[in-house]
Parts: C-alpha cells; sequence; structure tokens
C-alpha cells in the first residue's frame, strides 16, 4: 500500500466522528486498509451477532465528504446492522493508519485469531461499495476492487448512493426484509430489503392517506441538492410523489464536479442566511404566486445527511436549521404521544451547540429528559438509542428520531389491530425516520407530517421557540495545543486555569449589565474546544445580546492567543 502523505510529509488522519476525510491523495491508502478491515468486520460481526443466515453479513463502505468541497473525499465504514461501527473499531481503523504494513497485517491476523475464525474464512465476507459524486470517488472505488479481489471477497458497487441509503441497504439487509422492490446491486449478492427511494415514497403515502392530515393545500419544497448526488434521488422521489408534494429542485448539476456544495448546500445556507445575495437570489422566482405558509426551501449537503430549511415569513427569509428541525418533530412526536394507547417515554439529545432557549424549552415547558453528549452525530445517535424514543440534533441540521426495539415491537403489534390514529400513525413515523443516521431526505418528508399533525403553518414553526443570539469562531494552529475538557466538551479541565480565565471573561462580561445582570447570568455561556482530526481551537459564545457575546468573543480571542504562544514557547 503506499505511504499516506500530505504536502509531501508523512501525514497520520485521525478517525473523526463520521470516518476519515482529507484529500484523495490521502485516503486512497486508508480506502485499501479500511476495505481490509471490513472484511475482517463482516466476519467477526456475524459471529458476534449470532447472524445464521450467511446472506445477511454484509458491511457497507460510502467513499464521501459530505459537505466538504469537491476536492476533498472521505470514508464512512457501516456495520452489518446499518450502525457505525463499534468503538474498538474505530480504534482499530485508527490504529491501521499510523502502523507499517506489515504491522497493518498483523493486526488484522489478530482479529481472526481472537475470534477463532480462519483466514480461509474470508470469502463469506461480503462488501457493499458506495460513492457519492465526486471524481476522485472512482479511484477509491477502484482501489477498494482491487483489495477485495485480491482477498476474493464477494462485493457489489451500489453506484452513487446518499449515506443514509448506504445505511438503510445495510440495515434492510440484515433484518432481511423482503417487503418492496430490492436493489438489484444488492440482489445480487442474495441480499433483500426494500428499494430506498420506494420505501421512503410507500410510508409517506401511507401517513399522508391518514384522515387526520388536512389536504387543503399542497406543500411546495424548493430543494437545493447541492449539486450533488440528492439530484439523482429527487428525479426519482418527485415522480412518485407527484400527486402529494410539489418539489422543485435547483442546484443539480451533478455533471459538473466543481459545483459540488459550491455556494449552496445546507452549510452555505447555514451560514449565510438571508444576508447573502446568492441566497436571496436563489429563492426568489420561488416566491411569486405562491402562499407562504405553504412554501419551505430545504437544503441538503453532498451526501445527503443534513437537512436545513428557509421559510419565507413577513417578507423576509428565516432559516430554520437543526435546532427548529428538532423542536418541531420533538412537538410531532409529544402530540402523538398524548394521544397513543400506550405509554412510552421522549427524550432530547443536544450536543453543546444546540440554542440555551431550545433546552430551556424542552427541560422547562416540556419537562422532558434532555441529555448534553459532545459533538458529532454519532454522540447523539448513540444516546438518543438509550431511550423509548429520542430526537436528537445537532445544529447543522444532521439528526432523526430513533425508537427502541421494545416501542417498534409494540407499535408494530399495534398497527395490525389498534383503531387509534396515533398508534398507526406513530408505527408509520418510526419507519419513516431513519433508526441508523440522520437522513436529510426522511426528515424532510416528516416536516409537512408534522407541521399538518401540530396545525403548524411555517411562521407557527419558526415562533415554537426564539433562539439565543451567538457568536463563534475557529483558530487554526501550526500544531496542536494541550486542552483537555470534560465528557460534553463544554469545559475545559486542564489545564484548569485557563478555564478559570475563561470563567473571570463571562463574570466580568456579566457585571458590566447592571440591572439586567441576574437574565444575562442564567443564559450567557461559552465553550472553548480542540477540534477531534485537526489542528483547531473552537469557541463558541451565547446569551442575551449580540454586542455582550462578541465583546467575550474578543476577550476570548486574546486570552487563547496568550496562551497559545506561551504553549509553542514552552515547548519548542
Amino acid at each position: 500500500m503506499p505511504p499516506i502523505e500530505k504536502d509531501g510529509k508523512p501525514h497520520i488522519p485521525k478517525y473523526g466522528t463520521s470516518g476519515f476525510r482529507g484529500s484523495p491523495r490521502v485516503i486512497l491508502p486508508i480506502a485499501c486498509r479500511m476495505t481490509a478491515l471490513m472484511t475482517i468486520r463482516c466476519l467477526v460481526a456475524r459471529k458476534e451477532r449470532l447472524v445464521k443466515t450467511p446472506t445477511s453479513t454484509l458491511c457497507g463502505i460510502c467513499f464521501t465528504a459530505s459537505h466538504n468541497p469537491p476536492k476533498d473525499n472521505g470514508i464512512k465504514l457501516i456495520d452489518l446492522d446499518g450502525e457505525n461501527i463499534p468503538d474498538k473499531w474505530e480504534e482499530l481503523a485508527g490504529e491501521m493508519v499510523r502502523w507499517s504494513d506489515f504491522d497493518a497485517i498483523q493486526l488484522l491476523q489478530a482479529q481472526l485469531l481472537k475470534a477463532h475464525i480462519s483466514e480461509e474464512d474470508i470469502i463469506e465476507s461480503k462488501i457493499a461499495l458506495g460513492r457519492d459524486s465526486r471524481p476522485s470517488g472512482e479511484l477509491l472505488l477502484k482501489a477498494a476492487c482491487e483489495v477485495l479481489d485480491a482477498l476474493q471477497v464477494v462485493h457489489v458497487d451500489c453506484g452513487l448512493v446518499t449515506t443514509p441509503e448506504m445505511h438503510f441497504t445495510m440495515s434492510a439487509a440484515f433484518q432481511n426484509d423482503c417487503d418492496g422492490k430490492i436493489p438489484p446491486p444488492v440482489r445480487s449478492l442474495g441480499m433483500s430489503g426494500p428499494n430506498y427511494i420506494d420505501h421512503l415514497a410507500r410510508v409517506f403515502q401511507q401517513l399522508w392517506e391518514e384522515k387526520c392530515f388536512s389536504h387543503e393545500k399542497k406543500w411546495t419544497f424548493v430543494v437545493d441538492c447541492a449539486n450533488g448526488v440528492g439530484s439523482l434521488k429527487f428525479q426519482n422521489l418527485q415522480d412518485k410523489l407527484a400527486t402529494l408534494l410539489r418539489i422543485e429542485t435547483v442546484n443539480t448539476r451533478i455533471g459538473d464536479p466543481e459545483c459540488l456544495n459550491c455556494l449552496c448546500g445546507s452549510d452555505f445556507v447555514l451560514e449565510s442566511g438571508k444576508s447573502m445575495e446568492t441566497f436571496q437570489s436563489l429563492l426568489a422566482p420561488f416566491i411569486k404566486h405562491r402562499t407562504e405558509n405553504a412554501l419551505i426551501f430545504t437544503s441538503f449537503d453532498g451526501d445527503c445527511d443534513r437537512l436545513v430549511c428557509a421559510v419565507w415569513v413577513d417578507g423576509e427569509f428565516t432559516v430554520l436549521g437543526g435546532d427548529h428541525l428538532q423542536a418541531l418533530f420533538v412537538c410531532f412526536i409529544r402530540k402523538l404521544l398524548s394521544e397513543t394507547s400506550e405509554a412510552f417515554s421522549l427524550a432530547a439529545v443536544q450536543t453543546p451547540y444546540g440554542n440555551g432557549n431550545l433546552t430551556k424549552l424542552f427541560c422547562d415547558d416540556f419537562g422532558l429528559d434532555v441529555k448534553i453528549v459532545p459533538p458529532g452525530v454519532k454522540n447523539c445517535h448513540r444516546q438518543s438509542l438509550k431511550n423509548d424514543i429520542g430526537v436528537y440534533f445537532e445544529a447543522n441540521g444532521h439528526g432523526s428520531v430513533t425508537f427502541s426495539h421494545k416501542v417498534r415491537t409494540i407499535l408494530c403489534q399495534r398497527f395490525q389491530k389498534s383503531n387509534v390514529a396515533a398508534d398507526r400513525i406513530l408505527y408509520l413515523v418510526s419507519n419513516l425516520f431513519s433508526q441508523t443516521c440522520g437522513d436529510a431526505i426522511a426528515n424532510m418528508l416528516c416536516v409537512p407530517l408534522a407541521l399538518h399533525y401540530c396545525g403548524f403553518n411555517v411562521r407557527g414553526w419558526k415562533g415554537i421557540f426564539k433562539p439565543l443570539p451567538h457568536a463563534s469562531m475557529r483558530i487554526t494552529l501550526p500544531r496542536p495545543v494541550h486542552i483537555r475538557t470534560n465528557w460534553e466538551q463544554t469545559r475545559i479541565v486542564d489545564p484548569c486555569d485557563l478555564q478559570a480565565s475563561i470563567d473571570r471573561i463571562l463574570d466580568e462580561s456579566i457585571a458590566l449589565q447592571d440591572e439586567k445582570r441576574i437574565e444575562f447570568a442564567k443564559a450567557l455561556r461559552c465553550f472553548v474546544r480542540p477540534s477531534g482530526t485537526e489542528p483547531i481551537l473552537r469557541v463558541y459564545v451565547e446569551g442575551l445580546e449580540e454586542s455582550v457575546n462578541f465583546h467575550v468573543l474578543d476577550e476570548l480571542a486574546r486570552l487563547l492567543e496568550n496562551y497559545v504562544k506561551e504553549f509553542f514557547y514552552r515547548t519548542a
């Protein structure tokens, strides 16, 4: 395997919350090693889970860099049940890119010995490969196929897919669900499961046929496909749902690789909002002759796992990101739970970037159990799975609603015989929301359902809560510095004097507010955290007034600049 280099120097990338990312030159040798790793994972996972049907042993590799520019690429590893691979296998993945070829091979052999699996059994593995629309995806796919051919492992190219689609394919094959059409590539491996878009369309149609949903108006969705793979998926979805929803797509130049995520996509919309002329000009043509309460602009990223919405209210656009999606879906599920014949618990999962006023709404007004986890959708998803029903979203629009196996079993039984509409709807909703990852297309389809059921128009959705203003920055460093945080990554525990200095800045800013000190003290917060994959410090401030937030941000910038200089001087 070729050495892993960056800018002509040895480079050791880290396994982030969603896999590896970097330039194709960096990712290429990693792709070879991860392909070998996943062939072993197939066999070990089958033995761990006591899977009796060999055809259910299918793991996935998706080549995508999500919202990154087209020059980058990445690798996401998907377990046989559609979930991310376990933590210990993520650690193995990280070790494999740090070690020599010889040591990496020995590491794989050790995993086989530990699981009492013979090397000859590797040919029983099955790997599904997918990619987004980046040109370098073909190179990575070819490299993976060469490794699998050398190992004599059966594999299939699923073509251009979204990341949620790959998760869905693994999950459907694992569950051996034969209801619906089977994607031809997967069928060739003996796998069974419904086609992804067919499944979403079928469940949405079943929900839309419930009498409780009013059909007086036809919702219009303007879909920003980020010039990525979503363009292909929405062509199919448009045809299947033409009588139910009006879907109009923009930024669909999938044939022009340089356009991917360029001045479009969920990250661009979330960061630019209504202040950017490009954003305004993109949406303006769709406002004419439309009822504002029936028009929603939706923006996806390059692999369709993030969703950001925008609505036209009172003559201006308002961007509704992950916090507003979470607020809407919590309202939706709460209302359903108040009408079902079974009692289930509901929890909300947020990261430190979740808006404080939304946390307050969930805790104080709704009485929900709210869990704060470290940034990263993987952390949110795993925490959400611990509850009967969990609603998790990152502020960037990545999230879903999860239902425990116990709850889904009960709902399935109720669906067959219950006359209570909420029982049927909750069961179907559990099949529409992805249970393995954030799925932007599925989440988009749930938006009109939630609005209808809760009696909201877009103005009502916007008004569920009023977000606190926030400010943020990132400090790029020549190399990492020593900063260790608590588990939630909201406070620095080492060096402790650095956190004490941050607290003093907050206290001094609050003291300047005179009679508003108590209100500011309740709302003002900040945190500093190092990136898990890059030499970057991320700083976030949130409070009642933007001017105070930026004042705190400036003070933190000076504090951190001095700390970084001193650290590099001491460690030179």
